[in-house]
Parts: C-alpha cells; sequence; structure tokens
C-alpha cells in the first residue's frame, strides 16, 4: 500500500465523520433542541453538540492534511484551473468554511450570537443555526456528489 492511498482513505473517513455528524446534528439534533422546553435547549445542545465539535474538528484536520498531501504529492494543482474540476474548488471552499466556523467563529462568537437571539426571541436562535445548518450540508453534499463523480472522470461541465 502507497502513501497516496493512505491519505485517500483518511480523507474519506474525515469527510464521512465530519458530514455524516453534521448531518446527524442538522436532521436529528436541532430539530429536537427546537422543541425542547427553554430552560432545558441549552443543557441538551451542550451535551450533544459540544462532544461533536472536537470530533469534527479532528476531521477537518485529518481531510486538509490529507487532502493537500494530496495535492501536493500528485502534482494536482493545475486543476484548480480547469472548470471541469469545480469540485475541487468546492472541496476547498467547503473545507475553509468549516475551518473557520469550528476553529475561530464558533468558539469566539458562536455561543453569545445565538444566546442573545435566543434572550430576544426564544427558538430564534436555534431555528437560525438549524437552517445555517442545512444550507452548509446541502453545499457539503453536492460537494461530496460532485467529487465522488469527478473523481471517476464524469463531471456535470466541460
Amino acid at each position: 500500500m502507497n502513501d497516496v492511498a493512505i491519505a485517500r482513505a483518511l480523507h474519506v473517513v474525515g469527510v464521512v465523520i465530519w458530514i455524516g455528524g453534521m448531518s446527524l446534528i442538522t436532521t436529528v439534533l436541532l430539530p429536537l433542541v427546537r422543541r425542547s422546553l427553554p430552560t432545558e435547549r441549552w443543557a441538551l445542545f451542550n451535551a450533544l453538540e459540544r462532544r461533536f465539535a472536537w470530533q469534527a474538528r479532528a476531521a477537518i484536520l485529518i481531510v486538509g492534511a490529507s487532502g493537500f498531501y494530496m495535492l501536493f504529492t500528485l502534482g494536482l494543482w493545475d486543476r484548480f484551473r480547469q472548470p471541469g474540476f469545480w469540485w475541487m474548488h468546492a472541496m476547498l471552499i467547503v473545507w475553509l468554511i468549516f475551518a473557520f466556523v469550528l476553529f475561530i467563529a464558533e468558539p469566539l462568537w458562536g455561543e453569545r450570537f445565538v444566546r442573545r437571539r435566543e434572550c430576544k426571541r426564544p427558538g430564534s436562535g436555534f431555528a437560525l443555526l438549524q437552517m445555517l445548518h442545512w444550507v452548509l450540508l446541502a453545499v457539503s453534499g453536492v460537494t461530496v456528489l460532485g467529487a465522488v463523480l469527478g473523481s471517476y472522470g464524469t463531471s456535470w461541465f466541460p
């Protein structure tokens, strides 16, 4: 087994943990939190989501390191100049968004922002959080679909 195969396997496992976990949070956890009593929302949210945040951060680091390793080792930088490889751009953009959210935005502002909205209008903070998760999940899903198809030579664009 060569180093690129290991990098690709780590990359895929990292994406499965990261996007799969985000799917669970978006489709199961946030609706559960939103239906719970206002006095129980934060405890429930913190008990479940906070534990996954560290798994997601680790997965993001693994995906980023393995992705850049494959780019460098296989000399794939040229693909960023070809429209047919749009999914390469999408992977990088999705990764950058999540890295920013998980390492900067969430720790510095996330909880304060949601708490302020919840204090003004109960339910609005978690509603916004769920909507943002749905947008990111949709973009991530299209990106994963495009990357899998693209890695097998199929693209939606010439």
